[in-house]
């Protein structure tokens, strides 16, 4: 139902008569009678109601930007409560008054009694008013906000009188209680009101499963506002939903045409928005238009920055106000600070006066370079302590630093444009997002392709990295790629630009399997560290060398290099790279058969992990703990930390790590005896292995193929299934680990004939050979 708490719960059940018509009764009342049903509202109304019942409140005062549906919110609750005021329920139009003088009389006119005589009207009122319970309803207020005092005197003259006020700022009126209009909800309120009021112009439409895709888009683009719903939904007698749709992005002048009786201001939305911004001061105005540069919203800081200049009024204080007059709203931003946004169709009324103004340049280059510098830190950031703070602050204001990437891009090669283009072709790399990083790159190689800048060279090292990682592989066209940008940043003696083209480039040789190639560009990455003082270029190209020489057998300086970078690694609190380190030592201690160790190194990811409480160090930890429940077959426990590696994986949305879980589950399920639990992960873990690059197929199906045939009691096609994932590798990792306790039975069950046959054939089969056993195991039923 939508309720929160047991007083919200009481709140909707003692509304339940809302389904129903409002009560006839003999009470006084001049409330306009309705002439189409409210859609949604129902909580709004019950919490309303509970309000005005309330011997303790005396005013309220519902807030909302234009078009959020104040006026037909307070002229339902107050027919909702006819009959609780026998001194009657009386409704005030201010809207046509442009006096604040004249409001007393427009009461008293709503109250039947004569405006006319030499008594003042506040008298007057005060004096009949005294000994009555009754409603007043005081619609549009925010035009005559210097007449509020009244109401105030007027509820301390009569304490039988209650106020029902709506305005777009508040009263502020000793003891008034403001209560906030929501948008309405966009998934079953704002698509029901669309339905109904378009079929008012075309009796035979209903959202239906093919168009309730299009219907909720379009209400989410109007902002889930009740009158730019309806203006649209008057639409329909003409356009398909998906053609209205299409025709929203001119929506201040397409969202027209409301019916003749209702008042001048309701029937476009552009009107309905001007009524607010002509109310504001030149400063506000000038404040609310500025506002409109940002995308996704702004912090406090950012908006004092770009749109405080100028003005003779305080950024803060019209800040203040704009969010009072109900223009602005606060927001928590992911990190839990304030942040600050503006209803869409507003920003675009106010991108207009932006326009108009002649300051568009101004603001927007304000934008764009805070934004750039903002971008630049925030990517400087990663693999650092504190790296989660500057994920969830880049995610936070992406939209905005993509915008200013976008602005950027279009300049010519500056030292901005240069840190934007290394930010950008690292940065969507760390936090897994591939597609952004790639749709942004070859966004900004369209205005520097072919200009031989630095900028050029880092952003082909974007591309060439993001399109490799889509494709799971770097192939000859991205390596290709990576030697032009390493080509540019010689002939412009850059080499400190160097070592992010030549780790991918590393990564490349290893993958078609030239160690000798990799470990030397490995070695001139952690040289070039050395040289411009970069850390994080030293520990990867040395920990990188560790690995190679690991592959090829020399453990012992292996080790030396491994531990040498940790040690330095700890005290600069490099996380990330700590906790890489320590899940190689734990590797090289399990291939030498040094299990407590290995295991003793689990203490220092916890650590770390609590340290910091950033889930990539909690992903960590979480495959250690699988690793070691593997290795003691306690599939149950293997099972319970890979599920958890998996969900902070999705959480942390690197879908492409969480597939990768599904062979451990597949497995862990495998063993505990549930075939068709093991059947289903192996599905989902195949699923997008054809992408994948055959190194990184070897592993995956080695890491869970043997146990579901295992367990389906087909030990010969595991122990293939085994030879084939651990046939690419010199050195075993996660297979040789995990695979130990299956591999140890799968020997004691087969003659040493079969299963050295069994091996042969594994590690004779081709890739498409292996997957499409996979499948097939994936789909039988071996209940």
């Amino acid at each position: 139902l939508g309720v929160h708490s047991r007083d919200e719960a009481l709140s909707l059940l003692s509304s339940l008569e809302l389904s129903a018509e409002p009560v006839a009764s003999s009470v006084p009342q001049n409330l306009p009678a309705p002439v189409t049903s409210l859609v949604g509202r129902s909580k709004e109304i019950a919490v309303l109601r509970a309000l005005l019942r309330d011997p303790a409140v005396r005013l309220v005062t519902l807030l909302g930007p234009p078009g959020i549906g104040k006026t037909r919110l307070s002229i339902e609750t107050a027919h909702r409560l006819v009959t609780e005021f026998p001194d009657g329920v009386f409704f005030v139009a201010l809207a046509p008054l442009s006096d604040p003088a004249l409001v007393g009389d427009a009461i008293l006119s709503a109250l039947d009694l004569d405006a006319s005589g030499s008594t003042p009207a506040a008298e007057r009122l005060r004096v009949f008013l005294h000994n009555k319970r009754l409603l007043l309803v005081l619609d549009n207020f925010e035009h005559l906000l210097p007449a509020a005092p009244l109401a105030g005197e007027l509820l301390a003259a009569a304490p039988g009188v209650k106020v029902l006020a709506t305005s777009r700022e508040p009263l502020r009126v000793y003891g008034e209680r403001e209560f906030a209009v929501p948008p309405l909800d966009v998934v079953s309120e704002a698509v029901t009101l669309f339905e109904v009021r378009a079929q008012a112009v075309r009796p035979d439409f209903a959202v239906n499963d093919q168009n309730a895709v299009t219907v909720t888009a379009i209400c989410q683009k109007l902002d889930g506002l009740p009158l730019a719903i309806e203006l649209a939904a008057a639409r329909m007698k003409l356009f398909t939903p998906h053609a209205l749709l299409g025709r929203l992005a001119g929506r201040l002048n397409f969202l027209t045409g409301g019916a003749r009786d209702l008042p001048e201001r309701q029937q476009t939305l552009r009107a309905a928005i001007a009524w607010s911004y002509d109310l504001l001061t030149p400063d506000e105005q000038r404040l609310i238009a500025r506002f409109s540069v940002f995308e996704g919203g702004a912090s406090l800081e950012a908006f004092a920055e770009i749109c405080g200049f100028g003005l003779a009024l305080d950024a803060f204080d019209g800040l203040e106000s704009l969010m009072g007059k109900s223009l602005i709203k606060q927001v928590a931003g992911a990190d839990g600070e304030p942040r600050f946004m503006m209803l869409e169709m507003l920003r675009d009324y106010a991108a207009e006066k932006l326009t108009e103004s002649g300051e568009e340049a101004a603001v927007r280059e304000a934008h764009a370079w805070y934004y750039l510098a903002l971008g630049t830190t925030h990517a400087e950031q990663v693999r650092l302590p504190g790296e989660l703070d500057a994920y969830i602050a880049f995610k936070n204001e992406y939209p905005n630093i993509r915008s200013a990437w976008m602005v950027a891009f279009q300049q010519p090669d500056n030292e901005r444009l240069l840190a934007a283009a290394w930010a950008i072709k690292h940065v969507f790399g760390v936090w897994s997002w591939p597609r952004e990083g790639m749709a942004m790159v070859t966004a900004a190689l369209k205005h520097h392709r072919g200009t031989g800048t630095l900028t050029e060279a880092n952003l082909l090292i974007g591309w060439a990295c993001y399109n490799g990682t889509l494709k799971h592989a770097l192939g000859d066209e991205e390596i290709a790629t990576l030697n032009e940008a390493v080509a540019i940043c010689q002939r412009l003696d850059r080499r400190d630009h160097l070592p992010d083209a030549l780790i991918n480039l590393m990564g490349a040789a290893w993958d078609r399997g030239d160690m000798t190639e990799a470990e030397r560009l490995a070695e001139a990455v952690w040289r070039l560290g050395e040289e411009f003082n970069l850390r994080i270029y030293i520990d990867m190209g040395r920990g990188n060398v560790a690995l190679l020489r690991l592959n090829r057998g020399d453990t012992q300086g292996a080790r030396a290099l491994l531990e040498q970078t940790l040690a330095e690694a700890r005290p600069h609190q490099m996380p990330n790279l700590t906790t890489n380190l320590i899940r190689n030592l734990q590797f090289m201690d399990l291939e030498a058969g040094d299990i407590e160790r290995a295991r003793a190194w689990t203490q220092e990811l916890i650590k770390i992990a609590a340290e910091t409480r950033e889930p990539v160090h909690q992903i960590k930890v979480h495959s250690a703990l699988a690793d070691f429940a593997f290795l003691d077959g306690d599939w149950a426990e293997a099972y319970h930390h890979s599920i958890l590696e998996r969900a902070i994986n999705k959480r942390l949305e690197q879908e492409s790590a969480a597939e990768w879980v599904e062979m451990a589950l597949a497995a862990a399920a495998a063993m505990q005896g549930n075939g068709a639990l093991a059947r289903q992960h192996l599905s989902a873990a195949l699923g997008q292995t054809h992408t994948f690059p055959v190194d990184v197929i070897h592993e995956q199906l080695g890491m869970g193929a043997p146990f579901v045939a295992f367990s389906a009691g087909l030990p010969e096609q595991a122990v293939e299934f085994a030879a084939f994932g651990l046939s690419y590798f010199t050195t075993t990792g996660y297979q040789s680990l995990r695979l130990r306790p299956v591999l140890t039975e799968l020997e004691a069950q087969l003659t040493p004939e079969a299963y050295a046959a069994a091996w042969a054939r594994g590690e004779a089969l081709t890739v498409e050979e292996a997957l499409d056993l996979a499948r097939e195991l994936a789909a039988e039923d071996t209940s």
